[in-house]
């Protein structure tokens, strides 16, 4: 009878166990989560596809012991309008993970990731597969908060600290002049001092930094000087009285080179655009560096500005 008995409770024991199994751990396996940005969804969109970028936020060590190393091998294997699809593999397991990203306002968004993987009949793979989601769900949401981290700084994702301040040169005189070759700061300073002639001799005083814009038009360049003014003074033929809006101005300082000065203005302006500025003016740049001063080309530090509403 204790041999039955025995093995009454074994049935018993063991149908409880593959009864809680089957309950506690489902043969579709699903994992997910969600990470909130700092970050305007168009940037988000465009620099987390982009695996050049992964080692600026990657937040395992690219060498090291298994302790700073992701569960799995995270792989990028797809993209579309607004999804990737990642691959995360452990121990010969692929499991696709889809990524989606939703604005949150002008300045957030909405990192989601989800994914769904067969487990299996067998209890003993069950557990195994459940075990596995929440390594995968470790990783995921390490890797998702690395990249909400870094991209909720501007200077990581831009290359620079924005400032918004406010227009306090209004009264400019300014001039143009076109070029067959684009101008360096030697034809730029030159048309500085033009002005400064100009404006020395109508009386009238220096009372900020100069600026200067540049646009190109095939082989054609304009470029455009200023300077601030301390009072209303007679235009001349080249030399034209310009007013800025009292208004806001968004701008970056920088110290860089003449290229990679280039590379930053354009994510100047790819900041404006991602959080959906809007400009009644153009943008233009100051040298804080005088050039002509100091013609070591790293040590060049540049205020880019935009007028914004």
């Amino acid at each position: 009878m204790s041999g039955k008995k025995g093995l009454v409770i074994l049935f018993v024991v063991l149908a409880l166990f593959l009864l809680i199994t089957y309950l506690l751990f489902p043969g579709k396996q699903q994992a997910g989560g969600s990470i909130k940005a700092a970050a305007p969804y168009s940037m988000a969109l465009r620099q987390l596809p982009d695996t050049t970028l992964w080692k600026l936020w990657w937040p395992w060590a690219a060498k090291g012991g298994a302790a700073n190393q992701p569960e799995g091998l995270i792989e990028l294997k797809g993209l579309s309008e607004t999804q990737l699809v990642l691959n995360w593999e452990e121990n010969g397991v692929t499991i696709p993970v889809l990524v989606s990203l939703a604005s949150n306002g002008n300045d957030s968004t909405v990192l989601m990731w989800s994914a769904g993987w067969e487990a299996g009949g067998n209890p003993i793979a069950r557990i195994r597969e459940f075990a596995r989601g929440r390594r995968l769900r470790n990783d995921m949401q390490t890797l998702l908060g690395a990249f909400s981290l870094y991209a909720s700084h501007p200077e990581h994702a831009y290359g620079f600290k924005p400032v918004f301040t406010r227009v306090t040169d209004t009264l400019l005189i300014s001039t143009k002049s076109t070029f067959t070759t684009e101008p360096g700061m030697k034809e730029i300073y030159g048309m500085f001092g033009s002005l400064e002639k100009y404006v020395a001799a109508k009386r009238a005083t220096v009372t900020g930094q100069p600026m200067y814009h540049v646009t190109a038009s095939g082989n054609v360049f304009e470029a455009m000087a200023a300077l601030p003014i301390s009072k209303m003074i007679e235009q001349s033929g080249t030399n034209r009285i310009k007013r800025m809006v009292d208004g806001h101005l968004l701008t970056a300082e920088v110290k860089a080179g003449p290229e990679k000065l280039k590379s930053l203005f354009r994510q100047f302006e790819q900041y404006k655009n991602d959080h959906q500025l809007v400009s009644p003016a153009i943008p233009y740049l100051q040298p804080i560096t005088n050039r002509l001063q100091n013609p070591d080309t790293a040590q060049w530090v540049t205020r880019m500005c935009y007028p914004i509403f």
